[in-house]
């Protein structure tokens, strides 16, 4: 590695004209808080003048005019922000000289044209925001104003609030502090400050030749993950490999792969829990603080092309996990709300490859075994963790090694986990309101049990409420009810057994009126489990008993442990794209590069496809017979598998190629077409 590193001042490092440090497009954008902005400005006033030291700054210096910041860019912004603040009180207190010494620092080179003017060049999100706003001198007349923030879309406004909130934050520090200082003794504050700023102020700057040098030093600077995550540390190793081997365009696209990666899993999403749960797909254990480095030895197995790539398709399973409202499938996202109402996010190790190889129908049944098991072990039962994370561990790995054949065994991993109906029913007498989103998913499902003909919309937090049959306020009615008993009052109020679902315009007359006045209003209700209350003649600490254990024994039907062989799943000697391999013959290395993983839902979007190709062959009715053909693989889409939705995204993908073995637009031209389809339904069990 051609290395070399120096300590310089702010000064020297920005000293070098026509030079312009540059932040790479495959960077995250600015992303420093307001606590950090705080800190940096707390450490400057009150170090700068005896000397401060910023850290490190990784710079690839292929092009010594460009360099590149792989590391440190956080800071350096946050820097800039401050000297363009700086420079700003200057110009307000009509200090011309200072005005331009700061401006010099912030200037490449005064003859350029357009960006080449500025020193420092951020990522293309922060740019436009940077360079108006915080680069720009007062008096140059592209500047903005923070005043003119409404004329920024959106999404500009949205992906650069780090970098307005803390120009606004750096600003008013600024000014705050200059309110201690007396008007006539500013300007030498001023200028006492900027001269420590540029010279009292450190870094190590390290430089290094080769890209993939510079992401290796990153790197190894950051590995022990005191500063950066594990998704940090994996991201900036998968580029930096990809740099060995190709060009600065294939890393940018690398690049965009993985934000493409972080989108499909969603904001909230906590990438460090994905990349575990990935990796517990193929190994034993793996610890928070090893994520990486388990990383780094399947990135040497496999290379880091494969390993991006397979993380991107993981990924879009994932982000359906924990955002079923992206699926179209009404089982599928059902169940899997249902999984992220118990907050059942450690199921979604088995879960990955269940969804990779799975059909839909196999892949609902198989979350449902799942949504069993987390609200018979964990929310009721209130076992700990560990246990649970092994067999779903064990799972995903029966499922991933056999490319979902072993599903059997599978869900005898998860059903061998699940606590006996004794167990069960004695912890469920005991349960108590606790969270409400477990209360409203229990009474939920129990009365979709009760009365499975009505549909009622109980999820609607704003129209139904949860009603307390005997009041959390006592009136003096209750008190004489429950006699001696009310001091148990407090004991009994949450139990399951007194609470019930209550439309809002119900519950709230209903409040804490007496037993009987109450039941005026539950006559009324649609619940059924709440138009059962009318059946009881007073309402005390017995009944509350009764009905919890009542309660209990539905809910051990309602999640009751599946039978270890009920699940309807298929095996077969042979995969679906193994016989369709065979079927396709000598044809195969031209069909092979369209045989790809497709999701359930990518599968769905195939359809729209196809009616467009018939235009390009010539013979507009035989491609229009290919298509219906097609159409009717892609109709029985929720019951394809991972293998047999590889064969059918490869058939249509060969269909709309039109310079394939046989080009579409000759009069032969749909005969290798027709052949390949035959091969897809013979490899499906489709053909007539």
């Amino acid at each position: 590695m051609d290395l070399k590193a120096d300590k310089k001042s702010l000064r020297q490092l920005l000293s070098i004209e026509e030079q312009q440090f540059r932040i790479p497009p495959y960077q995250r954008p600015y992303s420093w808080t307001s606590e950090q902005v705080d800190d940096l400005w707390e450490d400057l006033l009150e170090n700068a003048a005896t000397g401060h030291f910023l850290g490190s700054l990784v710079l690839s210096s292929e092009d010594e005019f460009r360099p590149l910041i792989i590391d440190g860019q956080q800071r350096l912004t946050s820097l800039m922000i401050l000297m363009s603040a700086l420079r700003d009180a200057c110009h307000d207190r009509g200090l011309t000289d200072l005005v331009a010494r700061i401006n010099k620092r912030l200037t490449a080179d005064d003859l350029a044209d357009g960006d080449g003017y500025f020193k420092f060049k951020t990522g293309t999100v922060n740019w436009p925001i940077f360079r108006d706003y915080v680069l720009r001198s007062p008096g140059d007349p592209k500047r903005r104003n923070l005043n003119s923030l409404d004329v920024l879309d959106h999404d500009t406004l949205a992906r650069n609030a780090n970098l307005i909130a803390n120009l606004r934050r750096m600003r008013a520090h600024l000014a705050s502090h200059l309110e201690t200082v007396a008007p006539d003794g500013q300007a030498a504050w001023l200028k006492s400050f900027d001269s420590s700023l540029a010279t009292k102020v450190e870094l190590v700057v390290i430089e290094v030749r080769e890209l993939a040098d510079a992401f290796l030093l990153f790197e190894t600077l950051n590995d022990r993950g005191l500063q950066l995550s594990a998704a940090d540390l994996l991201k900036s190793h998968l580029l930096g490999q990809i740099a060995k081997k190709a060009s600065e365009e294939e890393v940018e696209a690398a690049a965009l792969e993985w934000d493409e990666m972080l989108e499909d899993l969603g904001v909230n999403v906590d990438v460090s829990r994905f990349l575990r749960h990935y990796l517990l797909g193929t190994l034993q254990t793996v610890k928070k603080d090893e994520v990486f480095g388990h990383f780094k030895s399947l990135v040497a197995k496999n290379d880091a092309d494969w390993v991006l790539s397979d993380l991107r398709k993981a990924a879009k399973s994932y982000g359906e996990f924990e955002d079923p409202s992206k699926l179209k499938h009404e089982p599928t996202k059902r169940v899997l709300t249902d999984l992220q109402t118990l907050r059942a996010t450690v199921c979604y190790i088995a879960l990955l490859p269940a969804r990779r190889y799975l059909s839909e129908e196999d892949f609902v049944e198989f979350a449902k075994v799942a949504e069993t098991l987390t609200y018979r072990y964990s929310s009721v039962v209130g076992l700990g963790t560990n246990d649970l994370e092994r067999r779903y561990r064990d799972a995903a790995q029966l499922l991933q090694k056999t490319q979902g054949g072993a599903l059997q065994e599978a869900r005898a991993e998860l059903i061998g986990a699940m606590p006996d109906s004794a167990t069960f029913r004695l912890a469920f007498e005991s349960m108590r309101m606790g969270t409400q989103y477990l209360l409203r998913y229990t009474l939920g499902r129990i009365e979709e049990h009760v009365d499975p003909s009505v549909e009622k919309k109980l999820k609607a937090n704003t129209l139904v409420h949860i009603e307390h049959v005997m009041p959390q306020k006592l009136s003096d009615s209750w008190r004489e009810a429950l006699g001696a008993d009310v001091e148990f009052h407090d004991d009994y109020l949450n139990r399951y057994g007194n609470l019930t679902l209550l439309y809002w315009s119900l519950n709230i007359p209903a409040s804490n009126n007496g037993f009987e006045d109450k039941k005026k209003h539950y006559e009324k209700s649609q619940v059924e489990i709440t138009k059962m209350l009318l059946e009881q003649p007073t309402w005390g600490l017995a009944q509350i008993e009764a009905r919890q254990k009542w309660l209990a024994e539905i809910a051990d039907a309602v999640w009751a442990v599946p039978a270890a062989g009920a699940s309807k799943h298929r095996t077969t000697e042979t995969t679906a794209i193994e016989r369709f391999r065979d079927e396709v013959g000598a044809r195969w290395p031209q069909v092979s590069p369209f045989c790809v993983e497709s999701s359930p839902e990518e599968l769905l979007g195939l359809s729209a496809q196809l009616p467009g190709h018939q235009s390009e062959s010539s013979n507009a009715t035989a491609a229009g017979n290919l298509a219906d053909r097609l159409k009717a693989l892609l109709d029985d889409w929720d019951d394809l598998d991972g293998s047999a939705r590889m064969v059918v995204t490869a058939a249509v993908g060969y269909f709309l190629e039109s310079d394939d073995e046989v080009h579409d637009s000759t009069d032969l031209g749909l005969v290798d077409d027709e052949d390949v389809i035959r091969a897809a339904e013979i490899a499906l069990g489709r053909a007539g």
